[in-house]
């Protein structure tokens, strides 16, 4: 798989740390600070909550939707025991992201 870029990633930190200084959503500020107080670096709860993010753009992008809010606070929560998205654990390899739990992508209809 072709290495994600830089830029790419920057972007989608910069909504994240955007989310969580204005605290909009402020599910997006109770993610970070719950997987900080779950031991996690303040960097790799970034990542994890930087793919929820990359879900929604991607969806926005490739089927023309809205942001949908309720799937995105959906995929901030910890996922089901052996629940796994295949597209977001590609973007976490591709750019290094931690072996945080996965957000849960909906299946469209």
């Amino acid at each position: 798989m072709e290495k994600a870029s830089p830029y790419l990633k920057a972007a989608f930190m910069e909504v994240v740390d955007n989310q969580i200084r204005d605290n909009d959503p402020p599910e997006t500020r109770e993610t970070f600070d719950r997987l900080i107080s779950q031991g996690i670096s303040k960097q790799d709860a970034k990542i994890y909550i930087g793919q929820a993010v990359c879900v929604e753009v991607w969806d926005i992008m490739r089927n023309k939707k809205e942001f949908n809010r309720e799937r995105f606070i959906r995929n901030l929560k910890p996922p089901l025991k052996n629940q796994r998205n295949e597209t977001a654990n590609q973007w976490v390899e591709a750019i290094g992201a931690p072996s945080a739990p996965q957000p849960q992508r909906c299946r469209s209809p």
